[in-house]
């Protein structure tokens, strides 16, 4: 079991993933965030730097989003207390930035790597990779990380009850990201622990 299950990496770079008779099926990230994948059937080798470079790009934007944040927080504060509308619309605009600059490094640092691979007709499906994330995440990063959902979905819907402030676009909006993403947590760990006697 692995000595990392509290980091957000831990794992990933086997979600990308999906095992085949013939080696390995991965699909490359539109450039433009938006759009088809190109799927590769890829060999032990070049999966290992495929994800080598998975996980770099990932703390690369991990670290990216935590300084944009720290500098964007106190630098657009003053003008944007109390305005919920524009705070939303400048954190996906940044959101947007820093995703579309990472997926255009990733592009560029998988060409080499996959050049040479024709592309496949064999995809990975929404339900594949779901059990790509029930094999490859441990019990305790799933609960861990489900945890932390349900405890920031907490702060963002009780605190118009517990305060009686209106239901402003903070309040929704953390309800809606956290609630959702601590449903998908959940629906992971009922999967993992189904399938645990198999292991």
């Amino acid at each position: 079991m692995s000595n990392r299950w509290w980091s957000p990496f831990d794992g990933m770079e086997k979600t990308a993933f999906k095992q085949v008779p013939q080696g390995w099926i991965f699909g490359v990230p539109n450039p433009w965030l938006l759009g088809r994948r190109r799927y590769y059937l890829l060999n032990e080798e070049r999966k290992t730097q495929v994800a080598a470079e998975l996980r770099r790009m990932w703390s690369f934007q991990f670290f990216a989003i935590v300084i944009a944040t720290a500098l964007a927080v106190p630098l657009t504060m003053p003008w944007l207390d109390g305005r919920p509308a524009s705070t939303l619309v400048v954190a996906v605009l940044m959101g947007l930035a820093i995703g579309f600059s990472f997926n255009w490094y990733l592009c560029r640092k998988l060409r080499p790597i996959i050049g040479d691979f024709a592309p496949t007709d064999q995809r990975i499906t929404m339900g594949e990779g779901f059990g790509i994330q029930v094999r490859a995440f441990s019990i305790r990063h799933i609960v861990f990380y489900g945890l932390l959902s349900l405890a920031l979905f907490a702060l963002s819907a009780l605190r118009p009850v517990l305060l009686s402030s209106p239901w402003d676009l903070y309040a929704v909006g953390g309800a809606i990201l956290f609630g959702g993403s601590t449903i998908y947590w959940l629906a992971l760990y009922l999967a993992k622990r189904r399938r645990q006697p198999a292991l």
